[in-house]
Parts: structure tokens; sequence; C-alpha cells
């Protein structure tokens, strides 16, 4: 079993037993909508000319350093009120999680500590996105919603 296997297994195993996440075996979609709706620097999404944007750097491998950073603006409300968030990994994963706010802290918890590689949040309906780098910083943005 290569290593991604074992991943995508330990996500699966997570979603099976917490209700209210949804597991997709492949992030097109996700993928798609990113590609689409935000720009890129590199490999990674820009998130600095979006609206609200706000960044700052965590201890490597600390979830309490890197969770300091919802308590900025009122960013944790926003997700926290998002009828469906998203999540795509950036390489090791293929899968793409649906999940509702109420379960973001539950679900960043474990990304966080068992899968090594950037996490993209977002919500698509709410227009915001959400990137937490493993080398140890954490980006969100908004893109303007249209009437």
């Amino acid at each position: 079993m290569t290593f991604a296997e074992e991943i995508e297994n330990e996500i699966k195993e997570f979603v099976s037993k917490t209700e209210n996440i949804y597991y997709f075996p492949d992030s097109n979609y996700g993928v798609e909508y990113l590609n689409n709706n935000f720009r890129f620097l590199g490999t990674k999404i820009d998130l600095s000319k979006e609206k609200n944007y706000t960044s700052c750097d965590f201890k490597e491998n600390d979830f309490l350093d890197m969770i300091k950073f919802f308590e900025f603006k009122d960013i944790k409300e926003k997700i926290l009120e998002s009828n469906e968030i998203h999540y795509v990994g950036d390489g090791i994963t293929n899968s793409e999680l649906v999940f509702l706010g109420k379960d973001f802290f539950k679900v960043l918890e474990f990304l966080f500590e068992n899968i090594p590689e950037h996490h993209y949040i977002f919500d698509v309906e709410k227009k915001w996105c959400l990137l937490i780098a493993t080398e140890g910083w954490i980006a969100y943005g908004e893109k303007s919603i249209e009437r």
C-alpha cells in the first residue's frame, strides 16, 4: 500500500466515525472551483489580493498555535456559519470532504494532525477560502459576492 493510499484510508476511517462529513474519492470539483475563482502564485493560491485578506505564521506542526488565527477579525464566525464547507489537499490526497461549519474545528484538527499536505478549505456560497500551509502559515480571503 502506498503512502497516499494509507492517508486516504485514514480519511475514510475518520469520516466513517463522524456524522455529517461526506467523503468524495475525487477532488475535481473542489480543484476546479479553486482554479476558476482564485489567483495562484506558483502552485499555491494567492489570497493576498482578496477581500478581507488575513494571514499569519504559526509554529510548524503546532495545532494550538495555528488555531489562534481564528480569533482574528470575524473569520471564526463566518466559518462556523457556513452550511457547506469543502476541503481538498494539494498533492497527497485525491479526495474531497464536505461538512458543516459547526464541524470545522473537529475536521481541521484531524486534517492538521494527520494529513501532511497543504489544506484548502472553502465555502462556495460565501466565497471564502482558507489555506493552511505545512510550512507554518495560514491565509484567509474572500471573493466579492456578485448579486
